[in-house]
């Protein structure tokens, strides 16, 4: 039961973390119009981003722990 778990976990650290890096790259925009540069950026999707990516880190040290039989580290 703790390698499925743990296998799980991994898997949800992956989608999350590949979630977490789209939002990322999708949180800045650059266009230009009549020869004017102009930059938008999404503060709060960048902020959503890293929470994504973090969880994904605490996802999947916790998958690696439940397949190794070890303690974590946290």
């Amino acid at each position: 039961m703790k390698k499925l778990i743990g296998t799980l976990l991994i898997v949800f650290a992956i989608i999350l973390a590949i979630d977490g890096v789209r939002k990322f790259d999708a949180s800045e925009e650059n266009v230009r119009f009549l020869g004017i540069r102009i930059h938008a950026e999404d503060t709060g999707g960048k902020q959503t981003a890293f929470i994504e990516l973090g969880l994904a880190l605490v996802a999947l040290a916790g998958g690696v722990s439940l397949l190794n039989g070890k303690k974590a580290l946290v």
